[in-house]
This record gives structure tokens, sequence and C-alpha cells, in this order.
């Protein structure tokens, strides 16, 4: 059963928190897909903010290789050695959806919106990643006038948060998730 709640967070910015959300069970990627399609349209940008890698397992040159034909990718080294970040963009199609969920699985933390015209990818990916990383919820992306919405993979990947400015209409969550 999902858990969905909705909550302002300070007086511009509201937010959904949805769990569980894991994408290895079928009818929460089936759900997730949903709300990807619902939030972004065909050729809307979509920027990437990754951190620490979760997933051992997968092989991060395949998601690089994906950024490199499809978008551009600015990689950091953390001071972990073995870890890292990175800034991300494509530009949205279906054909995307197996690449944002290898992101999903490979990142411990990964943050996601369609950017405002005036934020372009030579500017975002000047930024320092620590800007990112110390700004769980968005609220300096939001002040800065990044975008209308963010979507956000929870803690170990079990629930999804999707912040957005109180002024913009998201499309309804509970209904597009049918409660």
């Amino acid at each position: 059963m999902k858990f969905i709640s909705h909550q302002e967070i300070n007086p511009v910015i509201c937010g959904y928190y949805i769990h569980p959300m894991d994408l290895e069970v079928p009818k929460d990627k089936e759900l997730f897909i949903k709300i990807i399609k619902c939030l972004f349209k065909p050729g809307d940008e979509m920027y990437f903010i990754a951190y620490g890698r979760e997933n051992k397992d997968l092989d991060f040159d395949l998601i690089r290789e994906q950024f490199y034909e499809f978008g551009d990718i600015k990689e950091v080294q953390l001071e972990k050695v073995e870890d890292l970040a990175c800034l991300c963009r494509i530009t949205y199609t279906k054909e995307r959806h197996r690449l944002i969920f290898a992101l999903w699985s490979f990142f411990k933390s990964l943050r996601f919106f369609n950017p405002l015209p005036d934020l372009d990818w030579k500017t975002f990916s000047s930024y320092d990643c620590n800007l990112f990383e110390s700004d769980p919820e968005g609220r300096k992306m939001f002040a800065f006038n990044f975008m209308n919405f963010l979507c956000i993979k929870g803690s170990g990947g079990e629930s999804m948060m999707i912040n957005y400015k109180k002024e913009y209409t998201l499309p309804d969550i509970h209904q597009l998730i049918g409660i």
C-alpha cells in the first residue's frame, strides 16, 4: 500500500512524500514511470544531481557512455576516493527511462528537475556540487529560481519526494497514484 503525504516545507515550497517507491518492485517501477511522464514532456531537459555509489555492482561506465551519447555529464571526485558525484543533463524521451532507473539504482542521493529557461547547462555545471549536497530539499535551488519542481530519491531508494513551488500547478499526485 502506498503512503502519500503532502506538506508545506516553507512559505514558498510544498512537497509530496511517496513511500514505498522501490524500483525493484514492478508496480512501483510502473508508478515511477507514470510520475515521470506526467512531470516531463518529450523534449524537456532533465538535470540530475547524483552523489555517492549505492550499488557497486552496476558499471558506471555504461551510465557515463549514455550521457556522452545523449547529453552531458560533469563528474566530481569526492573526498572518499571510491565515491563520485555528478551533474548530468539529458533531453527527456521515453527511451531514457532505463538511464533514469540506472541512476536511481547506482547513486545514494539523486535529484532531478526540468530547468527554467534562465538556467543553462554551462551555468548549472559551473556550480560546486557541495552547494547541492548541503541542500537536500532544494531550498537554495528554488531560491535561485532553477526550477518549478524537484524530484528527490529518498534515503535508501525506498521513497520519492516531489518538492515544488506553491505557485506552480503540479499534477495531482494522489489522483495519478489512484488514492
